[in-house]
């Protein structure tokens, strides 16, 4: 018996010098709630919940649960939190005037959700009632189920006197949560995002992957006024608002640094020119300059007036020309024009008709072979190559080869030094996919891989290709044919400077990073209000060098009905780790284990002195305070037989009150380690 007390006391000694993870902290809170509105286009079309009670209350186009009960484990990194409250939608009743009452062809009941953010799996579940739309039956399982896939790494953390702060938590549908909206959408698609806060201390999670930043910016254009578009000036970021909102100057944070009214279009036609710091925008007929410095940007001024209305525009970085086509003029694509200029000096030059291009190919009907008339929010792309050239994507509509429909996906290479018409600007046979019911409007390169797609998120109706530029037959080459269903939802997609594509998903509001060459994703990040981007066709978001990503969401859920277009940040840059404690070395001084001579305790008999219960007068203990670095005088070099001592008299105090755990953890502390 003596020498198993012995073995007990030598490996308290050595786990008392152990740094202990705290327990989980169980707490039956009132202070807190959580915030949510579930899916705001949800509350848009059905004009909200009929009735929101037992704990819920409405929030704008949210509702708030009340906190009934919370865990936090710091150790696990695991915090669940139980809410109370039912939100209940019951549309398109017989009995409109009492939708209460009687049969509702939308009757889902919601309630008491709890949310779980843990390493291993983060979600939200609730108790749900839901009549399944088509069929009549009632999906209404007997214990909670998952409804959303939550993604706290996109989350914003801020703990402060005593209170706890999760915002922006990004959520996604599981498919008992799309069983819930009568599988109205996919699993997998985003859903508003979720911010919970209570009274307590926080288990912040790993954060090794994306980041989200917290700042953000409002565009003064609504979301779905036209296109925007955004181009990188230094460490700052031009914003080009469509419907003559003009441009905005930020700076990494996202702070306004100036902005200048300018009289853009729907189609935002707008490019940059990144040596000279000059922005350049169509106007009708005319090609507009605004200078940019590091905090202001100038009144715009003329600087081309061309034959035809300015359709597309864009800059070449390696040849320092801007170049604009010129098309549209009584909404008559047959003919074009393109406007060149370096460094502020403009002239016009023709671009070949349809017979031209096509050659042997009969080409004739719908609007021209420069432009599509129907095309009034997608911006026309013109895009430079990694040979001088730029790539044309004029979402054209042109009847080829005598078929009953228009040729889809037409690229052209444009080529401004050229001298001779024919050679100005050059069919891509290569971009010819063949299927006329197909539609790829929108395109994004780097130069030399392209990525061409539909923004269509139903999953029938979405399609993608990638192409491969051939600098020698300035034509492309398919990587893949057009392939329908892969990841539908294409908002847009940008090359980051290892030239890894990353597609922003308009369906599930993710950043998926691809394979080059492929539609293979190997990482994802989760956005908020990430869904519906697919609405505009924005073009390119900017994924900068130091890896920041500066990317457009859409924010519905603020009870106006609106779809606001904001712009964040997410950093995807390694961060350094934090420091950690050095190992002790071989000459540290280390504890020495007892031996059997040494003096042993001498173990209680039934007359020693046994420890009183506490009442419920007893004093309670005082919550430790955070345990301070130990000097060095510390208990480090406390002799063995103080060091029992401790133990034994603690043991006698707190062994038949205190668990083991707690019987450690308060070692631990009287020894300051």
């Amino acid at each position: 018996m003596t020498s198993r007390r012995g073995t007990f006391l030598a490996a308290l000694v050595t786990a008392s010098l152990i740094p202990l993870a705290p327990p989980a902290l169980a707490i039956p809170a009132t202070d807190g709630h959580l915030t949510w509105g579930i899916r705001a286009s949800f509350n848009n079309y059905t004009g909200g919940a009929t009735l929101v009670k037992d704990g819920a209350t409405r929030k704008g186009n949210a509702f708030e649960f009340e906190l009934t009960d919370l865990t936090v484990d710091k150790a696990a990194k695991r915090t669940e939190a139980q809410f109370n409250g039912t939100v209940v939608y019951r549309k398109y009743c017989k009995n409109a005037s009492n939708p209460l009452e009687g049969h509702c062809d939308l009757d889902l009941h919601f309630e008491d959700p709890k949310v779980v953010l843990a390493p291993e799996e983060s979600y939200l579940e609730a108790t749900v009632s839901s009549r399944q739309y088509l069929s009549g039956t009632t999906f209404a399982p007997e214990k909670p189920v998952k409804i959303a896939k939550l993604q706290p790494q996109s989350a914003t953390l801020r703990e402060a006197n005593g209170r706890v702060d999760w915002s922006n938590i990004a959520s996604t549908l599981t498919p008992e949560g799309n069983t819930m909206f009568s599988k109205f959408y996919t699993d997998g698609e985003g859903l508003d995002p979720v911010s919970l806060s209570y009274a307590g201390e926080a288990a912040p999670l790993n954060t090794s992957g994306p980041t989200l930043s917290t700042a953000k910016w409002d565009s003064k254009a609504k979301y779905d006024d036209g296109v925007h578009q955004l181009f990188e000036a230094g460490q700052n970021i031009i914003v080009s608002m469509p419907k003559g909102h003009g441009f905005a100057l930020l700076n990494s944070e996202l702070k306004e640094l100036a902005s200048r009214r300018a009289a853009t279009t729907d189609r935002n036609i707008v490019t940059f020119d990144s040596q000279h710091s000059v922005l350049y925008y169509g106007e009708g007929n005319d090609l507009k300059a605004v200078d940019v410095s590091a905090d202001s940007l100038s009144e715009p001024r003329t600087v081309f007036t061309a034959s035809q209305p300015i359709y597309a525009v864009g800059y070449h970085p390696e040849t320092d020309t801007v170049a604009a086509v010129a098309t549209g003029k009584n909404n008559s694509f047959t003919s074009a024009t393109l406007v060149t200029g370096t460094k502020g000096s403009f002239h016009e030059a023709e671009l070949p008709d349809a017979a031209q291009l096509f050659g042997d190919t009969p080409a004739s009907g719908g609007d021209g072979a420069w432009g599509n008339i129907i095309s009034t929010k997608d911006n026309a792309e013109l895009v430079p190559m990694e040979d001088g050239t730029f790539l044309y994507n004029g979402a054209v509509d042109i009847l080829l080869d005598n078929e009953d429909k228009s040729a889809k996906g037409l690229l052209y290479s444009i080529k401004p030094s050229a001298t001779e018409v024919g050679d100005r600007a050059k069919f891509m046979k290569g971009s010819r996919h063949g299927d006329n019911t197909l539609y790829m409007n929108s395109l994004v390169s780097d130069g030399s891989t392209i990525y061409r797609f539909d923004k269509n998120p139903n999953r029938a109706s979405a399609v993608a290709q990638i192409l491969r530029y051939d600098a020698a037959q300035r034509d492309v080459v398919a990587v893949t044919e057009p392939t329908r269903s892969v990841l539908p939802g294409w908002a847009s997609l940008a090359f980051d400077a290892e030239g890894t594509p990353i597609q922003q998903n308009g369906a599930t509001g993710d950043l998926n990073w691809l394979k080059p060459g492929t539609f293979e994703t190997t990482a994802s990040f989760t956005l908020p209000n990430g869904r519906e981007t697919t609405n505009v066709a924005n073009g390119s978001f900017i994924a900068r060098k130091d890896g920041a990503i500066f990317v457009p969401t859409l924010d519905e859920s603020r009870g106006d009905y609106e779809e606001y277009y904001v712009l964040r940040r997410v950093d995807t840059a390694a961060k350094e780790p934090a420091p950690q404690p050095v190992p002790p070395t071989e000459s540290s001084p280390q504890p020495v284990p007892p031996t059997e001579s040494s003096p042993q305790p001498v173990p209680p008999t039934e007359s020693s002195p046994q420890p009183v219960p506490p009442t419920e007068s007893s004093p309670q203990p005082t919550p430790p305070e955070k345990p301070k670095k130990p000097s060095p005088s510390s208990s480090a070099g406390t002799p063995l037989a103080v060091l029992l001592g401790l133990f034994a008299a603690i043991a006698v105090a707190v062994g038949a009150i205190k668990p083991l755990h707690s019987f450690l953890l308060q070692v631990q502390r009287t020894l300051g380690l």
